[in-house]
């Protein structure tokens, strides 16, 4: 059976951050507090021989220096996407679009392809910015809430290639 799994992760300004997860067992104790009986056991030995260097996900590197080809490179990680939405400019609609941010926010987060950066207002559009190692996978997350959504129409999205430094980079735009 899993439990949750609630620790605390630091403090900005007097205010707790908070992690909430699931885990087989609660395996970490508030600072001060005796140690529970309910610990995570001790870990497994590790496979990999000391100074070894590790390529992705902890599987180790080739030996002989060649590149790992399953990493991503530095290009990879500055991909992004740009939502441009358009605004009529009534009272309703910037919560409206607040609230379809959170909702692709939570979907980017959920499907672990990225984050979200927050968004910019003006210019008759609302844009809301993500960024990840991968901008078809960034997209297709959250495609479906973009195009369900009534405030997307007339609106279109920016594929980049590249990082916002990279004059090279291609881009793609896709309507709405």
């Amino acid at each position: 059976m899993k439990s949750s799994k609630i620790a605390v992760t630091g403090a900005i300004g007097g205010a707790v951050l908070i992690s909430v997860g699931l885990v087989a067992r609660f395996t970490q104790d508030w600072p001060g507090a005796a140690p529970s009986a309910s610990a995570a056991p001790a870990a497994a030995p590790n496979p990999v021989p000391p100074g070894a260097a590790l390529g992705v996900a902890g599987v180790p590197a080739p030996a002989d220096g060649t590149p790992d080809p399953t990493a991503p490179s530095a290009d990879d990680s500055e991909q992004s996407v740009t939502v441009h939405l358009p605004l009529s400019h009534t009272q309703q609609e910037v919560p409206q679009l607040q609230d379809l941010e959170l909702h692709l926010d939570q979907t980017i987060t959920r499907a672990g392809v990225g984050e979200l950066d927050g968004n910019e207002v003006g210019d008759d559009e609302y844009v809301v910015l993500a960024h990840g190692p991968d901008a078809n996978k960034l997209f297709t997350s959250i495609e479906r809430t973009l195009r369900s959504s009534k405030l997307s129409h007339g609106g279109f999205v920016i594929k980049r290639y590249g990082s916002a430094d990279d004059e090279t980079a291609r881009e793609e735009k896709i309507d709405l």
